[in-house]
């Protein structure tokens, strides 16, 4: 559905493993998936896709973004790597300096199932670890942003948009982001407490909020 209504040209994404999400990029006219340990990717889509089984810290440092694309830029990115929040926050620098004011940036795994599985060290079949965290960084260092949770079993989905690739606060106050949000611990109800915008997981409520 999000990608029917956004119709991105050029799709990155974090965190391909086997390939279930990226598989909607078809349309792309360029779709990047980035994997350090890929997974098994039907065939296919390696004619239509480009894959890069590396780290994602890995492929925007060696300039592959910009050997693939030039300088055009992402239209829709999902991240959804490794499961820890300071990962997700350099995903989303590196990506947002190579958007526009129209880009979406999707997040997975915003609102874990329970205290066991929000936690940094996997000890549960299903982790979401501490990505929720971001949602705090980017409320309280970027409140321009416009942000959103979709509420999409089982761990919902963020949107991110009003994106402004020439702003680096997230990038210079990096490492005391990482540092004062290390250790917070889940509280119940956090999204509503930092206001974010919940969108039920309805069609018609996702297309109307898109189209917004």
């Amino acid at each position: 559905l999000l990608h029917e209504c956004l119709e991105p040209k050029i799709y990155l994404e974090t965190g391909v493993e086997h390939g279930y999400s990226f598989r909607n990029a078809r349309g792309a006219e360029i779709a990047i998936g980035i994997d350090p340990q890929m997974g098994n990717i039907p065939p296919e889509f390696h004619h239509w896709g480009r894959l890069f089984v590396m780290t994602s810290d890995d492929f925007f440092a060696a300039g592959h973004y910009e050997d693939t694309c030039g300088d055009r830029r992402i239209d829709t990115a999902f991240i959804d790597g490794m499961h820890r929040f300071e990962y997700a926050l350099r995903d989303f620098i590196n990506v947002e300096r190579r958007a526009n004011a129209k880009s979406v940036v999707l997040i997975h795994d915003i609102i874990p199932m329970n205290i066991a599985t929000a936690e940094r060290s996997r000890r549960t079949a299903v982790w979401m670890g501490d990505v929720w965290k971001i949602m705090m960084a980017l409320t309280h260092h970027r409140p321009e942003l416009e942000l959103a949770v979709i509420d999409v079993g089982p761990s919902g989905l963020a949107v991110v948009r009003g994106l402004d690739p020439s702003n680096t606060v997230l990038a210079t106050k990096y490492d005391e982001i990482v540092a004062d949000l290390m250790d917070r611990p889940l509280i119940h109800g956090f999204l509503d407490n930092l206001g974010v915008r919940r969108v039920k997981a309805e069609e018609s409520e996702i297309r109307a909020f898109l189209a917004s």
